[in-house]
Parts: C-alpha cells; structure tokens; sequence
C-alpha cells in the first residue's frame, strides 16, 4: 500500500549498528537486537529481558526507531525501554504487518513532576507549591504553553472536581522546595491547601510512541508509564491494532513516597486519518494529561469558488492522500449542504499558500491550520462551492474502527473522542473526567479536524462522574455528547445514522446526554442514574439547558425508546428530563422518570 525502500540485509545492520550509537544504546540494546534479526532474515526476535537505558545525543532523536519493517513479530515480555531524554521513545514509520507485544515505556527524567499545595492566593492567582520527595524541581514549558496541570484532591488522589488548568505567566522559588506559580488572573476553582497538583516540565515536542503511514500494525500487552507528549499518536494509517494497551502511571521514582499522579501529559492514544479504522480494545488508561483516546479525520479547506468540476483543497499537516477513485464529501458552510463526489484526478500544488493574509481576514472562521500547502482536486461531476467549506476524503473516515471494553479514569479532559465514521464505541467503562465522558463532535473551522459523523453506534457503555471541571462551553457539556464545535455551522443533517443504546451514564454532571445537528438518532434502552448532584450554569454560546437529563438542539428525526432515570439529583427538574431547542423535528418518544 505504501511505497518502500528495500535495503540488503547487511546494509540494514550496518545501519543497526550505525542507529545503536546514535541512540546512545550499547550494541545489545533494543535497536540493536531487532536490526540483527531483521539482517539475519528472520521474521520473529525475542528481547532479552530487562531494563534498557538509553539516552540519545541528539535533542529530538527517537530512542528506537522502526522503519520499513514488514512481516516482523517483536516480542518485549519483561523489557523496559527508559528513556533518558524527553524524545519520542518508539518510532514507527512506513511498517506493514509488525508486532510488538510486551514492551514497556518510561522516562527518567519524568516529563512531568508533582508535590502539594502548600499556599493559594486569595484569589488563586498564585498558587505555592512543595515538590514531593524524589520528584525534580520544575522546568516548566514555556508561559503560554503550560497545559494540563491538574489539581488532585488530597485523599482520592483523582483530579478535583471544579478545579481549573493552572496555567502560570512566571514561576519564583520560594526555597525550601516550595515553587510559586503566578498565574495572572484569578482561578475561582475549588483547590485547596493540602491538594495535589500535577506540573508539565519543558520536552522536545515528542511523544512515548509515533505511529506514521504503517498498515496492519498490532501494539499488544504495550504499557506506557510516562509520556510528554501523547502516549501513542498514530496518523495516516490503515487497520492497526491497540490490543490491552496500558498508559498508566508508574511506580514513584527513586527516593519518592507519593505515588505519581500522571502518565501521559496529553492524550493517551491518538489517531487520525485512517483508511481502515484502528480498533482499541480492552485497553486501560489512567491519569491522562488531555484525552485518554481520540480518533478522528482530517478535513480539507476549500481555497477557491467554483461551479466545475475543480476544486482548490487547503492541506493540513496529516491531509490524507486523494486517490483517482476516493470518495470525497463536501461540507457547505452557506447552507449546510452536504455533497459528495469522487476523485478523477489530483495534483499537489507544492508552496501554495491556500490563504493571501489579506484573504484571511475576509474568511468568517478560523483558519490558522492550513498552512500546508494546497491540491487540485479534479470531480467526477461539477460542484459548486465557495472559499471557506470543507471537504473531507470519505475513504479516510476510519470504516470498521472498534472502541470497546477499555477502562478509562481520572482523565485530564474527555474520556472517548469519536471522530470517525462507520464503527462503534462499545462496552467501555469511563470514569471521573474533566469534561464529557464519550463525545463526538465536528470541529472543521475552528482547528482543521473532523466534520460530521455517520453510522458509528454508542452501546452498551458505563459512564461515570464526568465533566467535573464546570464546562463554560456548550460543545463539552453531557456525559455523551454528539454536537458540533463551529459557531453557526448548522446543517438539517450533520451528525447521521447515530445509535446510542443501552448506555448506563452514572453521577453525570449537568446535562447527561446532548444531541446536536444530527439526524437519524436512535436513544434507547439508557439509564440515567444519580444525575444533577451540583449545579451547573447554562453555556454559550448555544444555551445548553443544564438541567435537562437529555438535550436536543437540531435534530431532524430521533426515536427515544425504553430510556429511564433513576435517582434524579436536587439540580434536575422533572419538567425538563427531555428538552427539545432550536428547531428540532420529528422527535418521537419520551424519557420515564422513576
């Protein structure tokens, strides 16, 4: 499927050897023993157990890096790989049919450190902070790219309900161990002295595991115990496999008590752009800095008005390819048309700025990702189009992925994203996140991602203790919650085909689930239990009623059938179990309450 180099086998060991050195590894390490295999012709290699150290000279270097290989079982049963620099641990590029079972990954430095809260502002814009013994003072990232510093609460150890991200304009040692962040403004959360408080220290913009243009590649019994990045990040691939994956945090350090509050500082597995959609299963994922997994396409803006059968296509940094034979679908910003066409021909424009800077400023949205260069596409049928829609290649969509039986808690931000289409988020348990627990949402104009969804089915799902951070925004309010994220894109379809079934949503706070610009939308046989124990305000810029049990804002044609509450909390209303809102039709069915 992918173009490949091939290489003899000598030459690959010469390389082998050649990449050991640059990664800092003796000849026996990782690298090493795989390239040896890989040059002696075998198609199966053992690592011998233990811990691996390595440390590569070169700031941004991948500690281990595959690439090109085919039709290779690794097996790392009782293999550590510790980084010793804040690089991408394992690079994978280019592979076709690779396993690797049993690695696990950590960092020493850890990319993030923690310690306790010992003194806030009165208006937490300060907040002091004593590092727990073994853990390294701070090196902050830059102000202005501090994300994910979650509070903790003293006992449970889980992020806070109603705390915020505590990001920091300048950082003063106080001595004595103890750190203070200034943040500028005031945090009117709910942190305290005697709460913990995970801190994110300065990396080289990598991740624990790259995953690039690979197909049939199955990551199994993988454990991931710290990240500075992503925990897994996978882009422009085609049936790869998460088979009981665990990013989790590790032990404590050494000369450390407290146990680590974190694994990866942002998502914890993240793919985009997939021909066939990866399958995730039976996964676990614990004290994730942002999401513990995401999967979504990418969309293409349209540079140019037309009325032919061309069209000018903006390009992202991981734009799938368009193939003479892809199916594309356009995205009408005007009146929410939604088009499809098939791809007769497509060239790159290499160096073409889709937007002049004078032309952004007449663009209505946002349109800071697509800097990447354009591409004629040739149609198969005229189509008329205006500068600033979306088009997303259909044939990249992700068909068949899976999302099931992972166990998902203590999350710095939602627990599912499911940007894809044709597949299923199935038998999950996600537990106590910052925002909505399973979300599904089109966010093409604000940040270059996805559009609108079609035929995934939500079944069979334990939600739990979700979005306690207080959402101020309506696009991550619901414990499930199918939206979409752009201002003012309404359109009569949007999200199409949607099943949510047989969910059992737990403690949500605020509205459980919300539905919106979908069409086609079964809700049936969900139990709402315990909902609306602490009040929730009601979010812009849509107004999301906060005490509805299930929201509805333009939905053309929904069957809710056998859905109950049960336990509904002292901030719900009885009159507001089902709220219908801005033009939703044909809606058949209603909620019991119990």
């Amino acid at each position: 499927m992918f173009n490949r180099v091939v290489v003899p086998a000598v030459a690959l060991w010469l390389l082998g050897v050649a990449a050991s050195l640059a990664y800092g590894e003796a000849d026996d390490g990782i690298q090493a023993q795989v390239d040896r295999a890989v040059a002696a012709g075998q198609h199966e290699v053992t690592i011998r157990p233990g811990t691996y150290p390595t440390r590569p000279p070169k700031p941004g270097a991948p500690h281990v890096r595959l690439y090109g290989r085919s039709d290779l079982a690794i097996h790392a049963e009782g293999v550590e790989l510790l980084c010793g620099r804040l690089g991408t641990a394992l690079w994978i590029e280019n592979c076709k049919n690779l396993r690797i079972s049993g690695l696990t990954i950590d960092y020493d430095p850890l990319p993030m450190t923690q310690g306790e809260i010992v003194g806030l502002a009165p208006d937490h814009s300060w907040t002091d902070v004593k590092i727990h013994d073994g853990y390294s003072a701070p090196n902050l990232r830059p102000p202005g790219q501090a994300a994910h510093m979650w509070v903790s609460d003293r006992q449970t150890r889980m992020i806070k309900a109603g705390v915020y991200n505590r990001g920091y304009q300048s950082l003063e040692a106080r001595g004595d161990g103890v750190w203070r962040l200034v943040h500028g403004h005031a945090i009117p959360d709910t942190a305290a002295v005697g709460d913990t408080i995970r801190l994110v220290q300065n990396w080289e913009s990598a991740h624990a595991v790259l995953m690039h243009l690979c197909e049939g590649v199955v990551l199994s019994d993988v454990t991931v115990h710290a990240a500075p990045g992503f925990g897994i990040v996978e882009r422009r691939g085609s049936g790869n496999q998460f088979q009981r994956v665990r990013i989790v945090p590790g032990p404590p350090p050494k000369g450390a008590t407290e146990p680590r509050l974190f694994s990866s500082w942002a998502d914890g597995l993240n793919c985009a752009a997939e021909r066939v959609g990866p399958r995730i299963e039976d996964c676990r994922f614990e004290g994730t800095g942002d999401d513990a997994i995401a999967v979504y396409y990418e969309s293409n803006l349209v540079v140019h008005d037309t009325t032919d059968n061309q069209v000018v296509l903006g390009l992202t940094q991981y734009s799938p390819e368009y193939r003479v034979g892809d199916r594309v679908r356009f995205f009408r910003y005007g009146d929410g048309a939604i088009l499809d066409r098939a791809v007769v021909a497509a060239t790159p424009l290499k160096g073409t700025e889709p937007f002049s800077a004078a032309e952004k400023g007449s663009v209505p949205f946002n349109v800071r990702p697509w800097a990447f260069g354009a591409r004629l596409v040739t149609l198969d049928a005229p189509i008329t189009l205006a500068r600033g829609d979306m088009a997303a290649n259909w044939s990249w969509r992700g068909a068949g992925f899976s999302i099931a039986r992972n166990d998902i808690t203590n999350g710095g931000s939602r627990g599912i994203v499911a940007n894809l289409s044709d597949g299923e988020v199935r038998d999950n348990r996600v537990t106590h996140t910052v925002l909505c627990g399973i979300h599904m949402f089109a966010f093409a104009h604000d940040e270059g991602g996805p559009c609108f969804q079609e035929n995934v089915a939500i079944t069979g799902n334990t939600v739990a203790d979700t979005c306690v951070n207080h959402p101020w925004r309506d696009g991550w309010l619901g414990a499930i919650c199918i939206c979409n994220w752009d201002t003012d894109w309404k359109t009569p379809t949007g999200h199409r085909g949607i099943r949510v079934e047989n969910n059992d949503i737990r403690g949500g706070y605020g509205v459980n689930l919300q539905v919106h610009c979908a069409s086609d939308v079964v809700v049936r046989g969900n139990v709402f239990r315990d909902s609306h124990q602490i009040p929730l305000a009601p979010c812009g810029p849509r107004k999301v009623d906060n005490a509805a049990v299930i929201f509805l804002d333009g939905v053309t044609g929904a069957l809710l059938d056998g859905n109950k509450v049960v336990g509904l909390g002292p901030y719900g209303e009885a009159a507001k179990l089902l709220v219908e809102a801005g033009g939703s039709s044909n809606v058949v069915g209603s909620l019991n309450l119990e």
